[in-house]
C-alpha cells in the first residue's frame, strides 16, 4: 500500500522490544515502571496518529503489561504474612488481602485503558445513539428498504464487495441499471428530495452494521418474519444497538477479566471466586438494564433474537467462567494422561456440563465457550505456552517477590503522579 519497508521493519522491532519490556519488568518487580511504560505507549500512539484505518497495537501491549503486573502480585502474595491476631482463617485472609490489592491495581490500570477506549470504535452503531440520528436511519430504511434490502442484496459476500468498492460507486452502478428509477425508490429520489451524501452515509452505516454483526443477522433471518420485509430492517439494528452498548461496557472491563484469568491460571481458585462475586455484584445493575432494554424491544417489535439475548445473559461474568473452564484443561489432561485419580478431569466435565445445559443461539454457529475450550486443548497438546504468541522463545527470568508494603508504595507513587497530571480516576 505504498508503505516504507524500512519503517515497517523498525516498527515491528520496536513493538517486539516493548512486548519484552512489558513481559520482563513485572517479573523483576518493577510495577511502577510498567505503569509508566504503558502510559508512555498510549500517549505516543495518541500524539502520533497513523491516520484513518490504522490498527492499534496498544490492546495487545496493555494485555501483556496488565497480566504481568497481576501475575507479580499473585505470585508475591503467597509470601505475604498473615495477621495471627485475626480470627479469619489464614488462607481466607490471604485471599481477601490479595483481592483488595488487585482491586487497587486494576483501578490504576483502568485509567489508561479507559482513556484509550474512548478513541476505539466498538461498533458503527455507537454513532447513532442520539434520537435524531436514529430517527433519520429508521425513516431511511422504512422509505427505501423494501426494494433494496432483499435476501440477494443482504448476502455477506455482496455486502463486503459494496464496502470494498465504495457505497458511492455502488449507487452510481445502480443508477446505470435499466429502469433503475422504477425498481428502486432510492434512485428515483436521489439528489432530490434525498441528498446523495445522505443516501451514501445511511447506506454505508447500515451495511457496515450488518457486516459487523452478520451472525446476528443470520439469526434474525432464520427466526423472524420481519426479515422478509426489507423496510423492517431497523428492528434488527435497534437490537444491535443494545448489544453494542453491552459490548462497550464489556470492553471497558478488560483489565478486570485479565486479573481473573491470571488468578485461575496460577491456581488461586478461592481468590478467583471472590473476584467473580465482586464483579457480578458491581455489574449487576448495568447487566439488568441491558436485559430490560432487550425485553422492551421484544415486546415493541414482537420478536426475539436468541443470539443477542445470549450475549446479554452473560451479564459480564461468563468470560470469567470460561477462563475457569480453560484453566482446568492443562492440569486435567496431565492428570488423566498420568494415570492418576481423575479428580480435576471430573471437575472439568462438571464445569462443561453447566455450559451444555444452556445452549445458545439457533445452532448456526459453534458456541464461543466451546471454541475457547478447543483452542486451549490445542495449545496444551502442542505444548504452547498459554500467553506466548511471540514466535521466538524468551529467557526464563525468575519472579522477584514484593512485600505488601513495597507493592502499595509503588502504587502510591503512580497514583500521586496521576494526581499531579490532573488525571481523574474512573
Amino acid at each position: 500500500r505504498g508503505g516504507n519497508p524500512h519503517r515497517i521493519v523498525f516498527s515491528r522491532f520496536m513493538q517486539k522490544v516493548l512486548f519484552r519490556l512489558l513481559e520482563f519488568a513485572p517479573r523483576l518487580g518493577l510495577l511502577e515502571e510498567t505503569y509508566r511504560l504503558l502510559e508512555t505507549v498510549r500517549l505516543m500512539e495518541r500524539n502520533h496518529p497513523a491516520g484513518y484505518g490504522a490498527i492499534t497495537e496498544y490492546d495487545l501491549l496493555f494485555e501483556t503489561g496488565c497480566k504481568g503486573i497481576i501475575g507479580c502480585l499473585v505470585a508475591s502474595s503467597e509470601r505475604w504474612q498473615t495477621d495471627v491476631s485475626n480470627s479469619q482463617d489464614p488462607s481466607e485472609q490471604a485471599d481477601t488481602r490479595l483481592v483488595d490489592c488487585l482491586e487497587r491495581a486494576t483501578e490504576l490500570l483502568l485509567l489508561g485503558w479507559l482513556a484509550h477506549s474512548r478513541n476505539i470504535r466498538i461498533s458503527v452503531l455507537e454513532t447513532i445513539n442520539d434520537r435524531y440520528r436514529w430517527n433519520r436511519l429508521q425513516t431511511f430504511i422504512e422509505t427505501y428498504g423494501k426494494d433494496l434490502f432483499t435476501q440477494q442484496f443482504m448476502n455477506f459476500g455482496n455486502l463486503r464487495a459494496i464496502l470494498h468498492q465504495g457505497v458511492d460507486q455502488f449507487i452510481e452502478a445502480l443508477e446505470e441499471e435499466p429502469n433503475a428509477g422504477e425498481n428502486f425508490r432510492l434512485i428515483e429520489d436521489l439528489d432530490f428530495p434525498l441528498p446523495r451524501d445522505e443516501a451514501t452515509e445511511m447506506l454505508e452505516l447500515i451495511i457496515e452494521a450488518i457486516v459487523e454483526n452478520y451472525p446476528e443477522y443470520a439469526d434474525y433471518n432464520s427466526t423472524t418474519t420481519q426479515s422478509d420485509s426489507g423496510e423492517l430492517l431497523y428492528t434488527l439494528l435497534d437490537f444491535l444497538r443494545v448489544e453494542a452498548s453491552y459490548d462497550r461496557v464489556a470492553w471497558n472491563l478488560k483489565p478486570v477479566v485479565f486479573a481473573h484469568e491470571v488468578l485461575v491460571r496460577q491456581g488461586r481458585t478461592a481468590a478467583a471466586a471472590l473476584w467473580r462475586d465482586a464483579v457480578a455484584e458491581r455489574t449487576r445493575s448495568v447487566a439488568e438494564n441491558h436485559i430490560e432494554r432487550y425485553r422492551r424491544l421484544s415486546r415493541k417489535y414482537g420478536m426475539r433474537l436468541p443470539a443477542v439475548a445470549d450475549r446479554l445473559r452473560e451479564r459480564f461474568v461468563q468470560p470469567l467462567a470460561v477462563d475457569r473452564l480453560c484453566a482446568l484443561v492443562r492440569p486435567a489432561m496431565e492428570e488423566f494422561l498420568g494415570g492418576e485419580q481423575t479428580v480435576l478431569f471430573e471437575e472439568l466435565e462438571r464445569e462443561a456440563e453447566e455450559f451444555i445445559k444452556k445452549p445458545g443461539g439457533v445452532g448456526l454457529d459453534v458456541p464461543a465457550w466451546l471454541e475457547s475450550l478447543e483452542e486451549e486443548i490445542r495449545k496444551v497438546r502442542s505444548n504452547t505456552p498459554v500467553d506466548n504468541d511471540l514466535p521466538d522463545p524468551f529467557p526464563e527470568i525468575p519472579q522477584v517477590f514484593l512485600s505488601l508494603e513495597e507493592v502499595y508504595r509503588q502504587m502510591d507513587a503512580w497514583e500521586k503522579e496521576q494526581e499531579l497530571h490532573d488525571v481523574p480516576f474512573p
